[in-house]
């Protein structure tokens, strides 16, 4: 390995770990209280809403409208594509609500562990973010913020769950990171990616859309500047 390939390892390295310590953390024990025999529904009330908001959908006619609008389409459609890129378990698209009602528990379990598993991910990726805004503080800032987020227990538990949350709140951190790297290095291509990511955090809960600050924000202090 050349000296530049063991610099970028060293400084790779402590994001890796970070990254897989988050992971880990959020998906032990993702199966935790799922469908099943002795229970109708998990205990989370907002998990039985995932292959609801499914069941209306059919992807191969580009039609991906949840059926109601109590949250914006985004987080569904991300569990809808591991549901359907898994032969193992048959998706709930294009069901009538009798048809999903009905569906066998084992499959409820196996739609609701799906969309756990798109909240792990997605708890695991805002680790990273945390730490890389808080990185302009200073390196140790930046491990620091990210290690206090991977244990912080009530991040650890929201991950465990089939909702729409922490999509919305890692999105919406990507906004911010990248309407920061806009603010300190003027590329077009961050403030491009701020709006994109403001714009899914808006697709994925409404309430997100107040994350269109951040690049306003950030132009506006430009056009100062």
């Amino acid at each position: 390995m050349t000296g530049d390939g063991r610099g970028h390892f060293r400084r790779a390295a402590p994001w890796v770990a970070v990254f897989l310590l988050a992971l880990s953390l959020r998906l032990a024990g993702i199966d935790w209280a799922l469908h099943g025999a002795d229970r109708a529904r998990s205990f989370h009330p907002d998990e039985r809403q995932v292959s609801s908001a499914l069941s209306p959908m059919e992807p191969r006619r580009l039609d991906l409208h949840p059926g109601w609008m109590i949250n914006p389409p985004f987080y569904y459609c991300l569990v809808g594509a591991l549901i359907a890129a898994d032969p193992t378990v048959p998706a709930p698209f294009g069901l009538t609500f009798d048809e999903w009602r009905e569906a066998p528990a084992a499959l409820h379990a196996a739609w609701t562990l799906r969309g756990r598993i798109v909240s792990a991910l997605a708890g695991a990726v805002a680790v990273l973010l945390a730490g890389l805004i808080a990185l302009s503080l200073g390196r140790g800032a930046g491990y620091g913020a990210a290690f206090l987020l991977a244990v912080n227990p009530n991040h650890v538990i929201q991950s465990h769950y089939a909702a729409v949350d922490l999509t919305a709140s890692t999105v919406s951190l990507a906004a911010v990171y990248f309407a920061l790297r806009f603010a300190s290095r003027k590329s077009t291509a961050a403030l491009a990616l701020a709006w994109g990511f403001a714009g899914l955090a808006t697709a994925t809960k409404y309430i997100s859309i107040v994350v269109i600050a951040a690049p306003l924000y950030a132009i506006l202090a430009d056009a100062e500047s």
